[in-house]
């Protein structure tokens, strides 16, 4: 997970040298960066919530993958938002 959030990085420093495609800087740079750490945050807050709970290491780990999903998913929304806020 490290190398998406990275990516994203290197990515937006590309766009800002790259004079028709600076306006996309923001979107490359914040949209990998919150989702892959949202996704991250959903994952271990979702597994540790539902062993915690007491359930089934099949159900934490059901529910850590969704969470993993819908964590990226709302990360990425979270990053979009911000980016075109910013422009």
């Amino acid at each position: 997970m490290f190398f998406i959030p990275m990516a994203g990085f290197l990515i937006g420093m590309v766009f800002l040298y790259i004079k028709r495609l600076r306006f996309l800087a923001a979107f490359a740079f914040l949209m990998p960066l919150i989702g892959s750490y949202a996704a991250i945050s959903g994952f271990w807050g979702t597994a540790i919530g539902l062993e915690h709970l007491g359930l089934s290491e099949r159900t934490s780990g059901i529910g850590a993958l969704l969470g993993f999903a819908l964590g990226g998913l709302i990360g990425t929304s979270a990053g979009f938002i911000l980016a075109r806020g910013m422009r």
